[in-house]
């Protein structure tokens, strides 16, 4: 679950570029009756504009080891940046 999460961050700061804060990561174990999974939930904040962010994220689908199953990208702007809240389902790739 933990490489999940990590793929999951690796992926998010390689679109979001510098200046990417990871404030809060929970992650919990999912499972169907063919899939095993992570749910993930990310409060990140982003020292600049997240313009077009969200898009390229939920147009994310392959991470190391990981499929990106689902996320849903909020963003709202503040004085100390973008703040992200990101919900997630990753699946294992075997």
């Amino acid at each position: 679950m933990r490489d999940a999460q990590s793929a999951l961050l690796r992926a998010i700061a390689a679109e979001a570029g510098p200046g990417l804060l990871v404030r809060e990561a929970h992650s919990t174990p999912w499972a169907s009756a063919t899939f095993t999974g992570a749910r993930h939930r990310l409060s990140l904040l982003l020292e600049h504009p997240a313009t077009d962010l969200a898009a390229r994220l939920e147009g994310m689908s392959a991470l190391a080891g990981h499929l990106l199953a689902d996320i849903a990208v909020s963003a709202q702007e503040g004085p100390d940046g973008t703040r992200l809240a990101i919900e997630a389902l990753t699946i294992e790739d075997r």
